[in-house]
């Protein structure tokens, strides 16, 4: 039996651009200001930046956000990643298309990594129940940045930028590439004394129920940035203006903040991910969470 839905890639320079803008600007699901900034910024042009829900008589039903890119595992193995965000389905054809999903969604989740932050629960069993997928808990930790034992305690300082390439790997210059455009801030520190540096993304972020905290995206260095916590969470304090920082993680191995149960509880909440290497360090470059 034919489907009565479809699914059609949508690329910056072909007409579907137009299509997909057109809907995206009508619908009343999502602010279009906000999913604009997501799409605008697609790290691999070769790739669609969504696709289209359309029905058997060409008109476009719902939109599935995509942002596609390469990225490196430990071992310097480079593979394709997508990253799921803003799927709209219009309410006519919502359990059509939970019906027929298995069939419409193989060329998103064939032969790549897949991540998908926060989808609502109706999505979490529709992926379950038609794809090879793992729920994990992703973790969001907050802690304070002052310090007063290290407070005017110096052992590192932040490089310029044009010296940056100087200092980063290939892989590390080419995340700083792919996110130079975007509004998180870059930062390399430098240690004083010896070849030691640490790369980090950061996004100043403002929650509405709770306070503005800086959100570490990424760091070069995970260990580095353990042992030298101390010491950098004052220089970040004095840089941001803020007293909080925040991370996502997965693993807590790879969770670089300090555990403060006595003024915050780490809140978790679902990620959907498939095909992720076992070895893959995660973080959340190259998604929504750097807007």
């Amino acid at each position: 039996m034919k489907n009565f839905l479809n699914i059609k890639p949508v690329y910056f320079n072909k007409p579907s651009k137009l299509e997909a803008f057109k809907y995206l600007e009508k619908q009343n699901y999502l602010k279009f200001s906000k999913i604009k900034k997501f799409i605008n910024n697609n790290f691999l042009e070769t790739h669609p930046f969504g696709y289209l829900v359309t029905d058997n008589n060409k008109n476009i039903k719902g939109f599935l956000g995509t942002m596609f890119s390469h990225r490196s595992d430990l071992n310097n193995d480079q593979s394709l990643y997508c990253n799921l965000h803003t799927w709209i389905i219009d309410d006519d054809v919502r359990l059509r298309f939970f019906s027929e999903a298995k069939d419409l969604l193989k060329p998103i989740f064939e032969s790549k990594s897949i991540i998908f932050a926060k989808p609502v629960l109706s999505l979490i069993r529709l992926f379950e129940r038609n794809f090879n997928i793992s729920i994990e808990s992703m973790s969001l930790r907050f802690s304070l940045l002052l310090n007063f034992k290290t407070f005017f305690k110096k052992e590192f300082y932040e490089v310029k930028k044009e010296l940056v390439g100087k200092i980063l790997n290939s892989n590390e210059l080419q995340i700083y590439k792919d996110h130079e455009k975007l509004i998180c801030d870059k930062l390399v520190l430098k240690d004083y004394n010896s070849n030691d540096y640490i790369f980090l993304i950061l996004l100043k972020k403002r929650k509405k129920v709770f306070f503005p905290y800086l959100e570490i995206i990424y760091t070069s260095n995970t260990n580095l940035l353990k042992q030298k916590w101390h010491v950098i969470s004052n220089l970040l304090l004095k840089k941001y203006k803020t007293v909080f920082a925040g991370q996502n993680f997965l693993d807590e191995k790879y969770c670089f903040l300090p555990s403060n149960n006595l003024f915050f509880k780490d809140r978790t909440y679902k990620i959907v991910i498939k095909n992720m290497k076992d070895n893959s360090k995660f973080n959340t470059l190259y998604s929504e969470f750097i807007y």
